[in-house]
């Protein structure tokens, strides 16, 4: 099992802005009780392509490949649920059908998919 520190940063609503350098000593469920001034953003613990830390929330570009010489572009969010971060991808086939994906297997070396971090569903709504 892997250990790692639990990293958040926190939308905040009126600001429109990360809060990233908060320092908080409660419990960790009390952070996802409804606050209207800060929404939690938990780290994945996974770094895109450069280098860049993926975090609940976010909005990545990967490409997955389909054949040697072939692959295919996705856009999706980073979401939780069920205990596991998944990639809710829109395919461009049946017509905005998502697909899920555990974002732990975009992390893997075997599927070789470049993921990059394009944004935030906060500050892009327009990408989602």
């Amino acid at each position: 099992m892997l250990n790692r520190t639990i990293k958040f940063r926190f939308w905040n609503p009126p600001a429109k802005a990360f809060v990233e350098q908060y320092k908080y000593s409660g419990l960790v469920d009390e952070l996802f009780e409804q606050d209207d001034m800060l929404i939690p953003c938990q780290c994945t613990g996974i770094k895109d392509n450069q280098e860049k830390y993926i975090y609940e929330g976010d909005i990545i570009e990967f490409e997955r490949p389909i054949t040697k010489e072939h692959s295919r572009k996705f856009t999706a969010i980073i979401s939780y649920a069920d205990a596991a971060y998944l990639v809710m991808a829109k395919t461009s086939d049946a017509a905005g059908t998502l697909s899920y994906i555990w974002l732990h297997d975009l992390s893997k070396e075997i599927y070789t998919w470049k993921v990059k971090v394009i944004g935030n569903k906060f500050e892009n709504p327009e990408l989602t």
